[in-house]
C-alpha cells in the first residue's frame, strides 16, 4: 500500500532541490554581480587618471620646467655692442626685471619690474614698480643715433604701481641656437630673446642698465 504522505514529503523535497539548483546555476552564470549595474553605479573615488588629468599634469610640470629654465638675463638680440636691447632678467624668486632698449632714446618708461609666472605659453607679468622720465624735452638726435629723437633734461623717478598693472605676453618653448654665442632663445611677444647670462645678478650685465645721465635735468 502507498504511504502518501511519505511522497508527498519526498516530492517538496525534489521541488526544493529544483528550485535551489537552479538559483546557484543563475549566480554562476552572473559571476555573482547585479546584471543591472551600471558605470554609474561605481564607486566615484577610482583611482583611475582621466585623459585631462594626465594633460593638466604634463602642463603643470611643463610649466615648471620653462619656468626653471628661464631663470637668468635674456637680451633681445644675439649679441651685445655698445648698448643693450630690451633685457629680460628673471630670477629665482619669480621677480623680474625688463630693461627697455637703450636704442630707444625717446623713451619715458626706462624699466618695469615685479612678479613673472608662466602658464601654458602665457608670461604673465605682475607689475609694482616702474622707473619712469617724468618732463625733459625732445631734440633731434645726433646722425650716429639709432632714435630719431632723444629725451633730456629730464627728472628720474620710480614709481610703485598699487595695484599692480598686469601684462600677458605669449612664451614659446626655449630653443637651441647653433648659430648665435648663446646657445638657449626663446620667443616673447613676438620677438625671440638669447640667455646671455645664467645668474640674473650678474655685476657686470646689471651695471649695463644703469640709467643714463641724457635723463638727468642739469
Amino acid at each position: 500500500m502507498i504511504n502518501f504522505r511519505r511522497f508527498r514529503q519526498i516530492m517538496i523535497i525534489m521541488y526544493i532541490g529544483i528550485i535551489l539548483a537552479v538559483i546557484c546555476s543563475c549566480n554562476r552564470n552572473n559571476g555573482g554581480h547585479n546584471p543591472n549595474e551600471t558605470s554609474s553605479d561605481l564607486p566615484t573615488n577610482s583611482p583611475v587618471a582621466t585623459s585631462r588629468d594626465l594633460l593638466t599634469g604634463t602642463s603643470e610640470k611643463s610649466d615648471e620646467l620653462i619656468s626653471q629654465q628661464l631663470i637668468g638675463i635674456w637680451h633681445a638680440a644675439p649679441s651685445v655692442g655698445s648698448g643693450y636691447d630690451n633685457l629680460f632678467f628673471f630670477y629665482k624668486n619669480n621677480r623680474f626685471k625688463l630693461c627697455y632698449s637703450q636704442y630707444d632714446e625717446a623713451k619715458r618708461v626706462i624699466d618695469i619690474s615685479g612678479k613673472w609666472t608662466v602658464d601654458g605659453n602665457k608670461l604673465k607679468l605682475s607689475v609694482d614698480e616702474k622707473t619712469v622720465v617724468i618732463g625733459g624735452e625732445l631734440v633731434e638726435s645726433s646722425p650716429s643715433s639709432a632714435s630719431e629723437y632723444s629725451l633730456i633734461n629730464g627728472t628720474i623717478e620710480k614709481q610703485i604701481l598699487d595695484p599692480p598693472e598686469i601684462i600677458e605676453y605669449e612664451i614659446s618653448q626655449i630653443e637651441k641656437d647653433t648659430e648665435s654665442p648663446y646657445e638657449n632663445k626663446v620667443m616673447i611677444n613676438g620677438t625671440y630673446y638669447w640667455r646671455i647670462c645664467d645668474d640674473p645678478d650678474d655685476e657686470y650685465f646689471n651695471s649695463l642698465n644703469e640709467v643714463s645721465e641724457i635723463y638727468l635735468a642739469p
